[in-house]
């Protein structure tokens, strides 16, 4: 489960950057539904992409992003607090994870998340490679800045020629305060 102390990046900018995400959308009378619900070109997704559902942390919600998530149902509360078990299972929108050979013994790895509930404005991701016809293995992560309800990146590693496999996970934050958690996606490509 997240833990936004226990991540590298300060708190106090996620503070900053949510407050003024959050200060433009009411000033500018922006309804981040209708925003979200707009967006026709969200980018390509290749063909063959392995993607898989994003759950919304529900547990570790400050009390603002809390109040939004009951407010919409998105955590709806009980006497034992948000569930199921502080878990939204696939509510938040999906991952994505396809390796390209980009020839010369290194992968490509195109990773992607697509929010369902409003801009995102931080992702922290992980991808963990592994060559089965070597048997050595590595991996490439980052943290970037966001705004928008579409995030995609390439990543290469020297993962030399063999049948190379890898597993994605990570984070968003959404403009609101929720987080929402990756489930892990894989695949697998022989590189040449």
């Amino acid at each position: 489960m997240l833990q936004l102390r226990e991540r590298s990046v300060p708190l106090w900018r996620f503070l900053a950057v949510g407050t003024a995400v959050l200060s433009v959308a009411l000033s500018s009378g922006i309804d981040a539904q209708a925003a979200t619900n707009s967006q026709t070109n969200l980018g390509p997704i290749p063909v063959g992409a392995v993607s898989a559902p994003m759950t919304l942390d529900c547990s570790n919600l400050s009390s603002t992003a809390t109040s939004y998530a009951t407010s919409h149902g998105l955590c709806p509360l009980t006497s034992n607090g948000p569930v199921p078990d502080n878990t939204q299972k696939g509510n938040c929108g999906t991952s994505s994870l396809y390796i390209v050979d980009a020839g010369g013994g290194r992968a490509k790895f195109l990773e992607s998340a697509l929010s369902s509930l409003g801009n995102i404005v931080y992702v922290h991701h992980h991808v963990n490679w592994t060559n089965w016809s070597l048997h050595t293995n590595g991996s490439v992560d980052g943290n970037t800045w966001w705004n928008n309800i579409y995030w995609s990146n390439a990543d290469y590693a020297n993962t030399n020629s063999g049948y190379v496999t890898a597993s994605q996970n990570g984070w968003v934050l959404l403009w609101w305060g929720g987080t929402c958690d990756f489930i892990p996606t894989s695949d697998g490509i022989g590189i040449g």
